[in-house]
């Protein structure tokens, strides 16, 4: 029997749901610090996320010119006694040319026409490709400016919209993820994951660069009306904080906050501790893929239903074996079979079995479960 204040727990197809009458409710420990390597490398690609293709294509070309000067100076320039430019030489006047500097330090009056007719060619192009790139810099650093401050007005404005906190490989991908099933989503992040804000800006998810456990950066993105919060970051101790923070600006809201913990013990702590959200371990959801995968158990996903994790799985029915011939009524596991694809994979669904539904050599069995049940199926479809 069910009862007021019960949850149940739905398991089936689009068109069920809509047969049914049901509608889904849907909501539009501490890492070491980075190395200098790995922080000047994000800076470096943060830098070029910022400028576009001209920039680069024009900023090549005056390198170029630079190197090629470098080249033709150490093998023509030669001083009346004969002297050579050394490559450090021919690097400073490639550099004070292009600069428009002239220091006099050097003459070319008294040069083969060649190396003069050079210099007269690396004088006009070397100013005007710096005064180009001088121009595509200053032109993409202002719209980016603009840009972001288009974006933090656009974010104030947001209602019923997704706030994703951390921009890494899982948030980024729960944002793809969102925007494309329709959704308004805004991202928070603490600069991590500049990287991947050109990808945001593709789809048109606005990216806030800031602290989530700050009120400023809360209200920036109007958290306050936002039909849900997943927090991300991969340091389980700053989504617990940040769990904290956002709490109290919803706490008279019912928008459901979910937050990431890499160990699934102190993931279910939170749960049962803590009254911040939902949080959930991707070790704990990966960890089956990879255990059936080892015992040959065809998984085909992974969820929570309350605080236990579930899994479905294609368990193959093998001629003579423990699942052949074996009727639905009788078959004894606690996972439960949701749909039977008769002869293989690639026909019509049996969707729901029956009571007396008889499964069949060839056949395979769609199962829903916990992994320990799945797997326990599994070994009674291999024995004969």
């Amino acid at each position: 029997m069910v009862e007021p204040g019960d949850a149940i727990t739905f398991i089936g197809t689009t068109t069920d749901y809509g047969t049914a009458g049901l509608e889904p409710r849907i909501h539009r420990s501490r890492r070491p610090r980075p190395s200098v390597r790995r922080r000047t490398r994000e800076m470096f690609a943060a830098v070029a996320d910022a400028v576009d293709r001209p920039f680069r294509i024009a900023f090549a070309v005056l390198i170029g010119l630079a190197v090629i000067s470098v080249g033709v100076l150490t093998a023509l320039y030669e001083e009346p006694d004969g002297t050579r430019m050394n490559p450090l030489d021919a690097v400073y006047f490639t550099a004070e040319t292009l600069a428009t500097v002239g220091f006099g330090d050097f003459y070319f009056r008294d040069q083969v026409p060649a190396l003069r007719l050079w210099a007269v060619f690396l004088i006009l192009v070397g100013a005007s490709l710096v005064a180009l790139s001088t121009a595509l810099l200053t032109n993409a650093l202002v719209s980016r400016r603009l840009a972001q401050s288009l974006g933090r007005q656009r974010m104030i404005r947001m209602r019923d919209h997704i706030v994703v906190v951390g921009l890494g490989s899982i948030g980024s991908k729960v944002a793809k993820d969102l925007r494309a099933d329709g959704h308004e989503v805004v991202v928070i992040d603490g600069g991590a994951g500049q990287r991947l804000i050109p990808q945001m800006n593709a789809i048109g998810v606005p990216v806030l660069i800031g602290d989530a456990t700050v009120r400023e950066t809360q209200t920036s993105v109007s958290l306050e009306h936002a039909a849900g919060v997943a927090i991300l970051t991969s340091d389980d101790l700053l989504n617990i904080e940040t769990g904290l923070a956002v709490r109290d600006v919803l706490e008279r809201s019912d928008a459901p906050v979910v937050l990431r913990n890499y160990s699934h013990s102190l993931a279910r702590g939170v749960d049962r501790a803590l009254d911040i959200g939902i949080a959930r371990s991707p070790t704990e959801l990966a960890a089956p893929w990879f255990v059936g995968a080892a015992v040959g158990l065809d998984i085909l996903g992974t969820f929570y239903v309350g605080s236990t994790p579930f899994m479905a799985a294609r368990v193959p029915v093998h001629a003579g074996g423990g699942l052949d011939g074996v009727v639905m009524e009788e078959l004894g596991v606690r996972a439960r079979v949701v749909a039977i694809a008769r002869d293989g994979i690639g026909t019509q669904l049996e969707h729901p079995p029956r009571r007396l539904t008889v499964l069949g050599a060839g056949d395979s069995a769609f199962a829903i479960g916990e992994y320990e049940e799945l797997l326990r199926l599994l070994h009674r479809a291999t024995v004969a």
